[in-house]
């Protein structure tokens, strides 16, 4: 079935998208369903008014409902009651409200879009200053439309069989389905007897997106959260003042000072072939207790998305990048926190032409810091922390999916068959580039040794050892 013969979901907000003064409420549902079928949607539309319907006069609602348009008294939580309908029946969607409300429902819209064909839009005018909106959660609306512009519009023959419509059905939130008469229907919404069960159903817990995801297992609420930290080490590099083989350290202290106490796994991912520099910090990184990833042509979001999928509520993960980065991951940061995960994250500086990201995207993140006074929030003499500089790290290639224990393993890679072709496989670099020998182990090659992790058998021959793709979690090695 073609996307535009689905039948079309219309959900008019009458509280703050009212029908104006003057105007014929007879003539709504022909006019909504008229720009439907001009918008290129042969499906059906099913029209649903709701909101508090409480002060609308009842004739008014009377000939609304009259034309085929459900009325659904809804006094709070406007947005549950619309998310559960729409996730039963996913379908093309159009939703009418002010300005001020699209801007409450924008976040779950752009969660939900890939379970909706298309949405629509409806509203009296956008707002000055509004830009962000529709350049981050509503920029795959496929069509705006203003409210009076579409009830100008001409619908022709429906005008005239406005009246020939079976009546649209009732709907009380608190109370479920109305099978009675309208006259009843409203005399019920008004009644003084339906307010104390308004009260209660106000008083119970809020229904977030997560309601209707997958169920995670929450640990234990004594537990504390593990810290996992990602740093792009080619956006956001290290302070040419500040000592590389304190950094780990430096990282875990300035958590720890900001309240996050719970065990921190640090990686940091690094391209020699665009910054072979980078080579001369890998040693002191490395015995600072920081896990280092060579991403060679790989990108930041592979490694979030692989954290995401090992990743157990509560978990915090703090992103060190650039702005280019961040704004690139921004929209699998957003989904992420509405997961039960805290995102941190460290950067150069917020700067104009990002101001759009952190109203809508990076507007969930917990905190954000400056890099440098990130690092400078460290406290050196913290030797509680020491202990993590002595603990055995790993070193990984993510193109190859190797992985090892020293920067001997790596550079022992960097220089093996395998690596060599996926390298030319992928871009045609010269095989004695700086990421095959920026990482040569210092004195004679070691020997190749056998180590035992947990019950399982691994050599750390020059060709190294793999492990599963989703290494970057909250539990470290």
């Amino acid at each position: 079935m073609s996307e535009y013969s689905k039948p079309i979901s219309v959900w008019w907000d009458i509280n703050s998208c009212p029908v104006p003064t003057g105007y014929d409420p007879h003539l709504v549902g022909p006019r909504i369903s008229s720009a439907v079928a001009d918008a290129g949607y042969d499906g059906p539309p099913n029209i649903t008014a709701f909101g508090n319907l409480e002060h609308i006069p009842d004739e008014v609602l009377l000939q609304i409902n009259s034309t085929g348009i459900a009325l659904r008294h809804v006094q709070c939580d406007y947005l549950e009651d619309m998310v559960k309908c729409w996730l039963e029946q996913p379908m093309c969607f159009m939703l009418i409200s002010s300005h001020e409300q699209l801007e409450i429902f924008a976040p779950t819209l752009f969660k939900i879009q890939p379970l909706l064909s298309s949405i629509l839009l409806a509203h009296p005018g956008r707002k000055e200053g509004s830009e962000w909106l529709w350049k981050s959660f509503f920029r795959s609306v496929r069509r705006e439309l203003i409210w009076e512009t579409l009830l100008s519009m001409d619908s022709g023959s429906a005008d005239i069989s406005k009246q020939l419509c079976k009546a649209g059905q009732l709907f009380c939130k608190t109370c479920g389905p109305w099978s009675g008469s309208f006259e009843d229907f409203t005399k019920h919404i008004k009644c003084q007897k339906h307010t104390p069960q308004v009260k209660v159903m106000s008083d119970q817990p809020k229904v977030t997106m997560r309601s209707f995801g997958p169920v995670h297992h929450f640990r234990p609420s004594g537990h504390v959260p593990i810290t996992t930290v990602l740093w792009d080490m080619d956006s956001c590099p290290l302070p040419d003042s500040f000592s590389p083989c304190l950094a780990g350290r430096s990282i875990r202290s300035a958590l720890k000072n900001s309240g996050y106490l719970g065990p921190v796994t640090i990686t940091a991912t690094f391209n020699l072939d665009l910054n072979p520099r980078t080579a001369d910090l890998l040693e002191p990184l490395f015995s600072s207790g920081i896990n280092l990833s060579s991403i060679f042509g790989y990108c930041l979001p592979q490694l979030l998305f692989a954290w995401r999928m090992s990743a157990q509520p509560p978990a915090n993960l703090m992103l060190i990048c650039g702005d280019t980065t961040l704004e690139t991951l921004s929209e699998s940061l957003f989904c992420i926190c509405d997961e039960g995960c805290t995102i941190l994250v460290a950067h150069h500086g917020r700067k104009p032409v990002s101001a759009d990201l952190w109203k809508s995207f990076l507007s969930l993140v917990s905190r954000d810091w400056i890099w440098e006074s990130f690092l400078g929030s460290a406290d050196d003499k913290d030797e509680a922390l020491e202990y993590k500089c002595r603990e055995t790290g790993y070193v990984s290639c993510e193109m190859c999916e190797f992985y090892g224990y020293s920067l001997e393993d790596l550079a022992t890679h960097f220089s093996s068959d395998e690596h060599l072709e996926e390298v030319s496989d992928r871009t045609p670099l010269d095989k004695h580039s700086s990421s095959t020998s920026a990482v040569e182990p210092k004195g004679n090659e070691r020997e190749t040794k056998t180590e035992h992790v947990g019950e399982q058998e691994t050599s750390c021959a020059p060709r190294g050892t793999k492990r599963p793709a989703a290494h970057i979690g909250p539990s470290g090695l």
